[in-house]
């Protein structure tokens, strides 16, 4: 109708129109029929529901999550720096770019009068900018949202104006060179890149514009299931198909440029937080007066005046803390002295709760979820960084919610308490009691609070807890290996002096050049020792006190013996005669004793043999059943708790890296106790797989007939899970194609650009015994002494992007070797090369390494990845050599017992254009040189391995025969 409008063939409350028969009105904005009309049921329409597809609540309602790699010139490296383009108070002129295909593929709409029409340029603007009647769009809703903090621009840009399409500033046309058929939603848009920036003169990255809106007619290769896309902290977004008019998906994709995550709901769920358009809770273009949640509004600067900060443990435990929240819809009817709009929760970790009035009204009177109630959100990074927040409850008058064990400290518990909510005027205030209680230790104990948030390299941190009384060690810190994760400690302990001393092995604290990490430690509730930047080690001041002991009684004096008397002389006897010894008889012979029986110990069992390590991927399987596991189908790879039909259900591992395509698929009746727990890990090849779940009803394993799930787990980290996915789901990949010899480069060889390339176990071996020997690109050869698992080897190298996305140049790639060390492994050493052709290798020395012991031993190297498309890694495993710091000449050391393979790999060269949401990379970390040791003496016995150690050590023989240190070596 509004295409009609713009042609001409209808005017604004002039012409006279029919729906099935009876008189309509349209006035340049809406469609008005008469009270009761059907229209549903007399017009012929294209689906229905929220998004036009027929199913209110299917896959099609989601977002796409173009959330997996950082690595391109659409984000930022650090996605918790501000950047110009993700400011949230300025102007922001913005370009919409409407792309047409070389098969002349537009952006298709259906109308019920038109039928199947492309909007042109001015529709589109109208869309989006509301300039020719659309009330509810992009820039009224930003704007409003904004409380008018955001103004949003069409166009914008004086230079350009005979560049925008005619009544429609800030839109453009764009004619493609390629087909969409043909090319992936990356390439595609590069290309609508490299043309607009062609049409327009200048660089998108580095501006003019704020922010452009690519919008195409759909997408047919690779990934599809989106609706639209867009880059964090960025300037692009794209829109498929009818999807770019909807109001909803325009302000969340807007939302991921300003540095938002997604919302998730009270499931769990990426997307299902409906309180806020984070989530994907509209699809619609005239409904679209929605915000964000309280977690983001938190992160946006537009409220800066109305957020309140609160650490419930901050007061006297018990006390409660009132507070008068107002709903953002109110926040230009009121002042900072009528309340906040946000609250944040301090748990004293980076992931903290945000409270808000969920007001129904004005710029968010289109809410879906909790309508004026008071929402409860949980998020990291302090709520000021990219991070997915989770809403954790709404709450009605009456109702609490219980955060326990909050902040991670055991016994600590918040409770959120919606009171009442004053309706006395247009201004709704919604009266919340926050209030904290702490469970102490006994009376005779004292409470210590270990509080460790891990940086980059969780490995380096440990500490220990010193009882200064004693000089003994009372506590020790577990194994860390999460990186950037709160890892909170409480202890009850006797009353005492003590002391804790915090340490990095590599020597350069936990902040802040490889992430900002930090320590707290808390005596009975006080702060006695905190830091971050320590170098390799810090202690702390003493805190407590030594008992005091009981006194000493006094001593007990000995008693006092009796006097004594003068001693009386012996009366005088005569002398005794000697006797007459008897004869002696012979000695009788000793009886002998009966043998005794000692019983025989039962013989000592075998030893019970370890488990085999996992040779491929390792899936770890934990199911719990629901009230019907007769009915249950058996799920040896996937953990999954099944509705109460779960004969509805079937799933399968697809295998991407094999050519025919292998696939893993749902057995059958396994599982027979109701509400049981099992767990099952399970080796599968090694591989990239997809996981996907399917329901032949259509309704998921959750929520209308039981509260089933589904989970998937790589090498114990959950790489799949659900439960609502309507009629079927498949996961991202994971896991990693293995690399598979090149016969002409005569090495193994990953020809795709993924993520990572490893050489699974092409490499296991030494000399001839190495499937392909030597795994060189060039006339390097391994030594011929060397036995497998005894004398030095490669076992297998992987080359893999740091911060995860593409092995992309100009990024920081890792080189993770598995060797096999001889001995204790101080005479060995791993030389790390990179060549910027693998066809035409010439190696750059990276570093070297010496393993930390002998047999299996990993060690790693970082680098910046060259700007070539098919790149190559060398790891040379060498018994001692007299390698220079350069490395070995031509990158191979040629000795009996060395080990030198190669891994070829591609990188995507230039800049790649890659999802959005990922994490950025880091930045270049490797552990210092550690030169090997000679021991010549302890080759005595081994005269080979003596000769392989020179010139260091030589072999004598005659008188002084054994290995001998060479002199001055």
């Amino acid at each position: 109708m509004k295409q009609m409008w713009k042609e001409g063939r209808i005017v604004p409350g002039r012409s006279k129109l029919k729906i099935a028969g009876e008189d309509i009105e349209f006035d340049g904005r809406e469609v008005k029929w008469p009270s009761g009309l059907d229209i549903e049921g007399r017009v012929d329409r294209n689906g229905n529901g929220k998004n036009g597809n027929g199913n209110n609540n299917s896959k099609y309602d989601k977002f796409n999550n173009s959330n997996q790699n950082n690595n391109n010139k659409f984000s930022r490296q650090d996605l918790n720096e501000p950047l110009r383009r993700n400011l949230q108070t300025t102007i922001k002129p913005i370009l919409v770019v409407r792309v047409t295909d070389s098969d002349n593929k537009a952006v298709q709409l259906n109308d019920p009068f038109l039928g199947t029409y492309s909007p042109d340029a001015v529709e589109i603007g109208d869309d989006i900018f509301g300039y020719h009647g659309d009330s509810v769009n992009l820039k009224s809703q930003l704007e409003d949202c904004s409380m008018g903090k955001l103004t949003i621009q069409p166009g914008g840009i004086p230079e350009h104006a005979d560049k925008y399409a005619v009544n429609a500033t800030g839109v453009i046309d764009i004619q493609l060179d390629i087909s969409l058929l043909n090319y992936s939603r990356y390439e595609i848009h590069d290309a609508v890149t490299a043309k607009t920036e062609e049409y327009l003169g200048v660089d998108l990255e580095d501006g003019p514009y704020a922010h452009v809106m690519y919008i195409i007619e759909g997408c047919y290769v690779g990934s599809c299931g989106w609706a639209a896309y867009a880059y964090i902290n960025s300037w692009m977004s794209v829109y498929k198909g009818a999807y770019y008019r909807q109001v909803g998906v325009q302000v969340h994709e807007l939302g991921h440029n300003f540095g938002l995550a997604h919302s998730g709901g009270l499931n769990g769920q990426t997307y299902t937080d409906h309180t806020g358009l984070m989530g994907n809770p509209l699809y619609e273009d005239e409904v679209g007066k929605m915000c964000y949640n309280a977690a983001k509004n938190w992160q946006l600067d537009w409220y800066d005046d109305r957020k309140l900060y609160l650490d419930p443990f901050s007061i006297d435990a018990s006390e409660n803390t009132e507070v008068t929240l107002i709903g953002i819809a109110d926040y230009l009817e009121t002042d900072p002295n009528d309340g906040p709009v946000v609250i944040k929760l301090e748990t004293g970790t980076n992931a903290d709760y945000y409270l808000g009035f969920n007001r129904a009204r004005g710029v968010n009177e289109d809410n879906v979820e909790a309508d004026d109630e008071v929402t409860i959100v949980e998020t990291g990074l302090n709520g000021e960084g990219y991070s997915q927040s989770y809403l954790k409850a709404h709450l009605v008058v009456g109702e609490s919610f219980s955060i326990g064990n909050f902040g991670g400290r055991n016994g600590d518990t918040v409770v959120v308490t919606l009171e009442s909510i004053d309706k006395s005027s247009g201004v709704w205030k919604a009266n919340v009691v926050v209030s904290g209680t702490s469970t102490s230790c006994p009376d005779s104990e004292v409470k210590v609070d270990i509080d460790i948030f891990t940086d980059d390299y969780p490995a380096e941190t440990s500490w220990k807890l010193i009882d200064e009384c004693t000089s003994t060690t009372v506590r020790t810190s577990p194994v860390y290996s999460g990186q950037l994760t709160l890892s909170p400690k409480t202890y009850c302990l006797p009353p005492s002096m003590y002391t804790f001393t915090m340490n990095d092995s590599y020597g350069d604290g936990i902040c802040c050049g490889y992430g900002n990490g930090s320590f707290t430690v808390k005596h009975n509730g006080i702060e006695v020792a905190s830091g971050a930047e320590f170098g390799a080690s810090e202690t702390s001041e003493p805190f407590g006190s030594c008992p005091t002991p009981p006194p000493t009684p006094p001593p007990t004096p000995p008693p006092t013996p009796p006097p004594t008397p003068p001693p009386t002389p012996p009366p005088t006897l005569p002398p005794t005669p000697p006797p007459t010894p008897p004869p002696t008889p012979p000695p009788n012979p000793l009886p002998t004793p009966p043998p005794t029986n000692v019983s025989t110990p039962p013989p000592t069992p075998p030893p019970t043999p370890a488990p085999t390590p996992c040779a491929g991927l390792s899936i770890t399987v934990d199911v719990t059943t629901d009230n019907y596991p007769d009915e249950m189908i058996s799920t040896q790879l996937i953990n999954m708790a099944f509705a109460p039909f779960p004969a509805e259900t079937s799933w399968k591992l697809t295998n991407t890296c094999t050519p025919n395509t292998e696939e893993i698929r749902s057995p059958a009746n396994m599982y027979t106790l109701p509400g049981k727990p099992y767990s099952n890990p399970t080796c599968i090849p090694l591989g990239r797989y997809t996981f996907a779940i399917n329901d032949t009803y259509g309704d998921g394993l959750c929520c209308g007939y039981g509260q089933g799930s589904y989970s998937v787990k790589h090498n114990g980290i959950v790489v799949a899970s659900g439960a609502e996915f309507g009629a079927s789901e498949t996961s991202e990949p994971f896991g990693l194609c293995p690399a598979t010899y090149d016969d002409g480069l005569g090495a193994p060889k990953c020809s795709a650009v993924g993520g990572a390339c490893t050489s699974g176990d092409l490499l296991i071996g030494v000399g001839n015994s190495e499937n392909g020997t030597p795994n060189t690109l060039d006339s390097c050869t391994d030594g011929g002494a060397g036995t497998h698992k005894t004398d030095e080897s490669v076992e297998q190298i992987t080359v893999s992007a740091v911060g995860g996305g593409e092995l992309q140049a100009g990024h920081v790639a890792e080189i993770e070797a598995k060797v096999w060390a001889w001995n204790d492994g101080s005479e060995d050493t791993a030389d790390f090369y990179y060549a910027d052709d693998a066809n035409n290798p010439t190696w750059v020395h990276i570093g070297s390494l010496t393993p930390n012991g002998g047999g299996l031993q990993t060690l790693s190297y970082q680098y910046t990845l060259p700007n070539s498309d098919l790149q190559a890694v060398r790891v040379n495993f060498r018994y001692l050599g007299e390698c220079t710091d350069s490395g070995c000449p031509g990158g191979c050391s040629g000795g009996n017992y060395d080990d030198a393979d190669d891994l070829v790999f591609s990188v995507r060269a230039n800049s790649v254009l890659a999802e959005a949401d990922s994490l950025a990379e880091s930045p270049i970390k490797n552990p210092p040189p550690n030169p090997p040791t000679v021991d010549c003496q302890s080759l005595n016995q081994n005269e080979k391995r003596c000769d392989a150690a020179s010139p260091f050590c030589r072999w004598e023989k005659g008188q002084n025969t054994g290995c001998h240190a060479t002199p001055n070596k």
